[in-house]
């Protein structure tokens, strides 16, 4: 059965961190609620000095930190994506984003569209004002614009935005936006989903671009290394003892970088039916030697 890539790690990396951040956000917004409304009390065992003077104002504050971290988080999380993709095997793929130098978020963000082709989109705009809201929030005093093709593009597209974020409305984003004020629930929760969105949708287009194979096999290698770091002697234990062992396992690491049985739009080819069973039947020591991986000196 052939397994084809549909997504990089770093977009299944991303996906674990924003995937369930609104569900997250919303348990930690009614937590607060509870506070306000007098029903949430501290436990006995929770050993920390809290003992607000109003609970409307503490749960006002929190609510404001709450939305601010969530803020903070899309961006984070943006920055891990796209240093995820600073690696040799996105080398050929991503050309400009492999070789700039600038460890800030926004001209790295640019070089990634650039390679991909990427035009303005909704999405994009979401992004960027994510990016810049983010600098807004964490810098006291900064006034960091959103540069006007993605603001046009957000007053432009005001209907189609309201109809696919739950009602939300773009005047009111960006008025809170150029206050600098913290985001509303349903705007930090809309700039989650627009950042989910665009990245997997341009993570589609720089997964058409790459070899499974060379993928698959960067996968398994780094895999190894990562395991030998942490325990050399449990690293060969963990490849497997027998050619079935190692294929459910080998079919284990590629799962979870991104890879499924199911094919996609887009996907016309996966890797060869023999890819895992060949490897399946090394051992440890011919995998390393496979993959001219020298534990001794790494």
């Amino acid at each position: 059965m052939p397994i084809f890539l549909r997504r990089t790690s770093a977009c299944s990396e991303f996906r674990e961190r924003l995937g369930q951040a609104n569900h997250l956000l919303i348990t930690i917004l009614i937590g607060i609620e509870g506070v306000r409304i007098g029903d949430a009390r501290k436990s006995d065992d929770f050993h920390a000095a809290w003992n607000p003077k109003s609970l409307e104002e503490t749960a006002q504050r929190s609510r404001r930190f709450a939305r601010d971290a969530m803020l903070n988080h899309i961006v984070d999380s943006l920055g891990v994506y796209l240093s995820l993709l600073r690696s040799s095997i996105y080398q050929q793929a991503l050309p400009d984003l492999y070789s700039i130098s600038d460890r800030s978020l926004k001209p790295r963000l640019d070089a990634f569209c650039s390679d991909l082709g990427l035009d303005v989109s909704t999405r994009l705009a979401l992004v960027h004002l994510a990016i810049q809201w983010r600098n807004r929030r964490l810098h006291t005093g900064a006034l960091n614009a959103v540069e006007k093709q993605y603001e046009t593009t957000l007053k432009s597209s005001m209907e189609d935005i309201r109809a696919q974020f739950s009602g939300l409305d773009v005047g009111i984003l960006l008025a809170h936006f150029a206050k600098s004020e913290s985001p509303r629930f349903k705007e930090v929760a809309s700039l989650v989903k627009g950042s989910l969105d665009f990245i997997q949708s341009a993570d589609t287009l720089l997964v058409r671009r790459l070899d499974p194979s060379d993928v698959a096999r960067h996968v398994i290698a780094t895999t190894i290394l990562e395991r030998a770091a942490r325990n050399r002697r449990r690293a060969g234990q963990q490849w497997g003892n027998t050619p079935s062992e190692r294929q459910r396992r080998l079919a284990g690491i590629l799962t979870t970088a991104g890879f499924s049985s199911e094919s996609w739009a887009g996907s016309d080819q996966g890797l060869p039916d023999s890819f895992i069973s060949q490897l399946a039947m090394l051992s440890y020591s011919e995998v390393l030697n496979e993959f001219q991986i020298d534990l001794v000196s790494s």
